[in-house]
């Protein structure tokens, strides 16, 4: 290989690593279900956990033992566990919700592997989670 072939597979790849960057650093969207991570526990490998996701109820999400454990967010098939900021945030929205289950919701924030760093959480209606983003 020549010196001028190097250099540009190395220009090359230090470019896509900097492209990689900064779109991690950039807030996205996620829609999707809150539940909490003990009861995630029981249904994470299960191939079609949406029906518990669906019925899981206002007062488990809201009991001390599930608050303690942290929320998480399932989406497309996917679980994202939720920062500290998260975790605060979904009680408020919890609380202040009229509904007694199937919490939909969209986060932002940035994600990391499987966690989300959250800055923003809102309850949204089956025609709006509906939509594509």
């Amino acid at each position: 290989m020549t010196k001028s072939r190097f250099y540009l597979y190395l220009l090359i790849l230090c470019f896509g690593g900097l492209v990689g960057l900064a779109d991690a650093r950039e807030n996205s969207k996620w829609r999707g279900y809150l539940i909490d991570r003990l009861c995630m526990k029981a249904v994470k490998d299960d191939p079609k956990p949406q029906d518990f996701i669906h019925h899981h109820t206002k007062s488990c999400l809201l009991m001390s033992a599930c608050k303690k454990s942290g929320y998480t967010l399932y989406t497309d098939g996917n679980w994202l566990m939720l920062d500290e900021k998260g975790n605060r945030l979904v009680i408020k929205v919890i609380k202040a919700s009229t509904r007694e289950s199937e919490f939909l919701v969209e986060v932002e924030g940035r994600k990391n592997k499987d966690s989300i760093k959250v800055s923003k959480i809102r309850e949204i209606d089956q025609e709006e989670g509906a939509k594509k983003q």
